[in-house]
């Protein structure tokens, strides 16, 4: 197994502070479509507009660490494409004016920081171009708060985001990212993100952070996956069905996979997917069938917390074939939830791809690399088409599957017997909404929070278990692969250990000793279970934990600020009116009925789930 010894802390401070809040500047400049003063004079500290700003093409040149550059609102006919890098203390950074749209159309490239270091990229609008952003050998680079449509490129293979090239440390974040790519008569083209260079050997991509952005649309795919080490949490993907092909079935419109992970040359690992909505995948012109969620065809990923619903095809797939080039094992799948995979009438020409999620072995017998060693526990599976799990010639015995909630198992369309240790029925799990409209425009409105008597809650195992007694700071265990420690690029995980209350956080991982280094000393005896933070006697199954009923709490006085993407709102009646999610309507997850006083709460997020909450209301 592969060895990786890093400190959490290490980097982690400083790079989440790219893009949270400009740096001092050295100088702040105004630009603006139609200006024309020199840069010394388009450089002040109250805002410059028309022809007495600077043009975008002279801050582009001149911009050095520690500047600012401020947008104006119009249309500009240059991207963004700085000169100079700047450095860790002294960020360059390019921002829309505050309540303006600047709007960067019709050019190759919206936004260049290829080769750069240190450069943030916030509040810009771009449509109508051929590439959105190109990171390629960027680092330490923050694209934050933008919106991309639309990518002009329809010949090659067009991609609106490249990160790869040796791209380490970025960071892409509450973006709305969407539309490039599109079908000929027989292939699909392009695809909407590249993380990391498949057919490149000497591509190092790493340490890049992909959190709370929208994704949709892209032609071969949403998401393409070849780096190592990299954070993909919190976002909404979607390829439903959108763009022109000749099918009649669909309507004439194709879509394709949401996310691929995958790299020829078998060094995509240590990866983590975490709190993402993987929804609506479409089915491309290329293929059969309807495509899956997430096709895993690289080894030790961290696939948790996401939750997989109206797929075409599967919800997610671990791929095997027989080329060599796929090396799907040794992969940690836990606490999702799959919800009504495998619906497209396409999907029904083929068993398994109706399925929640599938092992797929399409070399049979004599693949070149086997699916072994994957960890499936405590994911929660409801109405997917055809069944739950299905193994094609995958054996069961070679997988540990534990705690999971689902209702039928397939071994090559055989009915495989209930597996020991898992929830199997096809009981209602009792979700907050499941029954939003199955449509694109409703996938914010599914709620897959448990309420209070679902049979999922406290049935979860633990991640992993102590190998033997002890005290400190090192914590033994039979799977550190289940953890992560934040990669240097954000904190690492909180952990509960079984029978008591505390939580502590993971701050180094030794994936070879199968070690966890936490962040206080505690005492354990051997056997005991740890797993993510979590409520009650045991962890949930599914992607959410219960919450007891909240404290009300008592504001104070004029504690009255609202941060949209911190807290959600909610009505007396515990109806959500608002949040970091948007807006969606349900009873409050796990708290029984009980009288409110007048007034509106405030439900502080959480990070344990998509968009989740801590449970902290205070009453106004």
């Amino acid at each position: 197994m592969l060895i990786k010894i890093r400190a959490a802390t290490m980097c982690a401070a400083v790079f989440l502070m790219l893009g949270s809040a400009h740096f001092a500047a050295a100088g702040l400049y105004w630009v603006s479509p139609a200006g024309g003063a020199s840069w010394a004079n388009c450089g002040s500290a109250t805002p410059l507009n028309g022809v007495s700003a600077g043009s975008l093409a002279s801050a582009n040149g001149n911009a050095a660490a520690g500047d600012t550059i401020y947008l104006r609102a119009g249309r500009y006919t240059t991207g963004i494409a700085p000169a100079h890098s700047g450095s860790a203390n002294k960020r360059i950074v390019f921002a829309g004016h505050t309540g303006e749209t600047a709007r960067l159309c019709g050019m190759n490239t919206a936004v260049n920081a290829g080769g750069k270091s240190y450069i943030t990229i916030d509040n810009i609008t771009s449509d109508s171009n051929h590439v959105f952003v190109d990171l390629r050998a960027a680092d330490h680079t923050t694209v934050l708060n933008c919106r991309f449509d639309h990518s002009t490129d329809t010949g090659g293979w067009p991609v609106g985001i490249l990160m790869y090239n040796n791209s380490r440390y970025n960071r892409l974040a509450n973006c709305t990212v969407g539309n490039s790519g599109y079908m000929t008569v027989n292939d699909d083209i392009g695809g909407l993100f590249n993380l990391g260079a498949w057919d490149n050997p000497a591509d190092s991509t790493a340490f890049n952070l992909v959190e709370n952005n929208s994704l949709y649309h892209g032609g071969h795919h949403v998401l393409e996956l070849a780096a190592r080490y990299c954070i993909i949490r919190n976002n909404t993907f979607h390829n439903d069905n959108w763009t022109a092909c000749p099918r009649t079935s669909t309507n004439n419109l194709c879509g394709n996979r949401d996310i691929g992970v995958y790299d020829d040359n078998l060094d995509c690992y240590w990866n983590v997917f975490e709190g993402n909505r993987i929804a609506f995948a479409g089915a491309s012109i290329d293929d059969a069938t309807g495509a899956s969620g997430l096709s895993l065809r690289s080894p030790h990923t961290i696939v948790r917390r996401n939750l997989f619903y109206l797929n075409d095809g599967p919800g997610m797939t671990l791929y095997a074939d027989g080329s060599g080039t796929y090396d799907p094992r040794y992969n940690r799948v836990y606490h999702n939830v799959f919800f009504k995979n495998g619906v497209s009438p396409l999907s029904q020409s083929d068993f398994r791809y109706t399925f929640g999620l599938t092992f797929d072995n399409v070399a049979g017998n004599n693949p070149a690399i086997p699916i072994i060693g994957t960890v499936l526990k405590n994911n929660l599976f409801y109405q997917n088409t055809g069944g739950d799990l299905y193994l094609y010639y995958t054996a069961a015995a070679q997988q540990t599957i534990l705690g999971n909630y689902y209702a039928a198992a397939s071994y090559n369309s055989n009915p495989l017997a209930a597996i020991a240790g898992n929830t199997v029925g096809n009981a209602d799990p009792k979700f907050v909404n499941a029954g939003a409209p199955a449509t694109v425009g409703h996938i914010m409105d599914f709620d897959f929070h448990l309420q209070q008597g679902s049979p999922a809650i406290d049935k979860g195992v633990f991640l992993a278990v102590t190998t033997r007694a002890g005290s400190g700071a090192v914590v033994p265990v039979d799977d550190a692969a289940c953890f992560m420690d934040g990669f240097g690029i954000t904190g690492g995980d909180v952990i509960r250990m079984e029978g008591g209350m505390d939580t502590a956080t993971v701050t180094a991982v030794d994936y070879a000793a199968n070690t966890l280094t936490i962040d206080k000393t505690l005492v354990w005896a051997a056997g005991k279970g740890i797993s993510l933070a979590y409520s009650g006697n045991a962890p949930d199954i599914g992607a959410y934990e219960c919450e007891a009923a909240p404290a009300l709490k008592t504001p104070s006085p004029g504690a009255r600020s609202i941060d949209d993407a911190e807290f959600a709102v909610y009505t007396l009646q515990g109806r959500r009116i608002g949040g970091a999610q948007g807006p969606r309507s349900a009873n409050l997850p796990c708290a029984p009925a009980r009288k409110l006083p007048k007034g509106v709460f405030i439900r502080r997020a959480l990070s344990s789930g998509p968009g989740d909450g801590n449970n902290s209301f205070i009453a106004f």
